[in-house]
């Protein structure tokens, strides 16, 4: 198998995919492959319509079929998740930096029962 060819979804949304091809490389990104029948039954499609979705993408060599499966010909780049970090917030020249807040388990709480 040859070296795949590496695109963006930027770049598969400017190719002029009709919706349904472009949730069919989206499922087949995510499937790794699937026949017409998983393809119709994961995207709610009728066998024409699925079959009508997969064609084109064969015929444009965005997807190979072997047998009776089908898979991405070429590597999808999925853009990053964003990281848990979030950014800190940004001072004015000279502003002192705000403490951070303390969770409960740092401050002493008042217990009804024994009055502290």
């Amino acid at each position: 198998m040859s070296p795949k060819n590496l695109y963006s979804l930027k770049d598969l949304a400017r190719a002029g995919l009709r919706a349904s091809e472009y949730q069919v490389l989206l499922y087949l990104a995510a499937a790794g492959e699937a026949g017409l029948e998983e393809v119709m039954e994961e995207l709610g499609f009728k066998r024409a319509w699925a079959y009508r979705a997969l064609s084109p993408l064969v015929r444009r060599g965005l997807v190979e079929k072997e047998g009776n499966k089908y898979r991405l010909a070429f590597a999808l780049e999925l853009p990053q998740a964003p990281s848990e970090e979030k950014p800190k917030p940004k001072r004015a020249k000279g502003e002192k930096p705000k403490p951070e807040s303390r969770s409960m388990t740092h401050h002493h709480l008042f217990h009804p029962s024994t009055g502290r």
